[in-house]
């Protein structure tokens, strides 16, 4: 919105919910309250695919599936949602590999100048995308934000959408690793 000038790539474990994102966005972009609040940011006529579209200002979005083709688009803006599917995918060492040589040699290369990476994800072990970009790129100075379901006290940290006695069934339900990768992000 305060940035229609700006391409913004976004990418997931699949093209499907990349499309389910775009769509999202697009929707979001045509709302009146927004075009109200940022009246500069508006669709072409002629783009408006759920996962790539065009703003009268010269930005651009393009949703990708990870491992997709994005060479020749640029981004100012790289966001990585759930780069794994499961915890099938996550443990598989050669689509973790896969995964993090795509973000290294396709992705990574994609951004602009003085773009941003946010990397949004279930923290599946040490050496996934995370732990990479922590270890290998500590010289970008990334900043970690972790958001466990549940505090030390077992307080929710969203008790509107996950009260406590859920989350509570949940733990009781699931195994102590899913649970601790799921829900709180260690």
């Amino acid at each position: 919105g305060h940035c229609p000038d700006r391409y913004v790539i976004t990418t997931t474990y699949g093209q499907s919910l990349a499309d389910d994102f775009g769509r999202k966005v697009r929707n979001q972009i045509k709302d009146t309250l927004f075009q109200e609040i940022f009246p500069e940011a508006r669709m072409t006529d002629d783009t408006a695919a759920a996962n790539r579209f065009m703003t009268t200002k010269g930005g651009a979005y393009f949703a990708v599936g990870a491992g997709g083709a994005i060479t020749g688009r640029g981004g100012h803006l790289l966001v990585i949602d759930d780069i794994f599917k499961n915890r099938e995918e996550a443990d598989s060492l050669a689509v973790r590999d896969g995964r993090i040589e795509w973000y290294r040699s396709v992705a990574y290369t994609r951004l602009m100048p003085d773009g941003a990476v946010v990397i949004v994800t279930t923290r599946w072990g040490e050496d996934d995308l995370v732990g990479h970009v922590l270890k290998n790129n500590a010289h970008e100075n990334w900043t970690v934000i972790n958001l466990p379901a549940m505090d030390e006290k077992e307080n929710a940290l969203w008790p509107e959408k996950y009260p406590a006695k859920t989350l509570a069934a949940i733990k009781a339900t699931t195994e102590e690793y899913d649970w601790n990768c799921l829900y709180q992000q260690n």
